[in-house]
């Protein structure tokens, strides 16, 4: 799967299931796309691979790579907690998983559902912050996190 698939498959899921007073949930959609692909700008060695192809040392290359061009997230734990980034990380997870929950197989066309990334293993037990990782973070439904 590319990237344009990716984002494309994130954008249909959540326009799905994002609702608000103040915008309609394609809206919203659009405004993650927008900042998901600003990022990817910004990581064009993430850009030149299919979603398959990327490896654990890929995403943290890309990281690093980012975190020493950005003036405001110089740290991991900056990062990790801005919006853009957590965006990026659910489409890339969410495309890698085929949109199915890890522990029951539950697909998003399969019922009203909504995912979430899970750490598998908690982030307080990582002895590296691999976040892309199969066996650190999966795709889970909401209801059994």
């Amino acid at each position: 799967m590319n990237w344009e698939e990716a984002i494309q498959m994130f954008v249909d899921y959540e326009a799905t299931v994002l609702s608000d007073s103040k915008k309609t949930a394609s809206e919203k959609a659009r405004d993650m796309e927008r900042s998901i692909r600003y990022l990817l700008s910004q990581m064009p060695n993430l850009t030149s691979k299919s979603i398959e192809d990327i490896t654990p040392q890929v995403w943290m290359d890309s990281r690093k790579a980012y975190m020493k061009s950005d003036r405001y997230h110089r740290t991991q734990s900056d990062l990790s907690k801005w919006k853009p980034y957590k965006l990026l990380r659910a489409c890339l997870v969410y495309a890698r998983d085929d949109y199915k929950c890890h522990y029951c197989n539950t697909k998003d066309s399969d019922i009203d559902v909504r995912f979430t990334v899970d750490h598998v293993i908690p982030r307080s037990q990582e002895v590296q912050r691999i976040w892309i990782t199969q066996s650190v973070v999966v795709t889970l439904i909401t209801e059994l996190n």
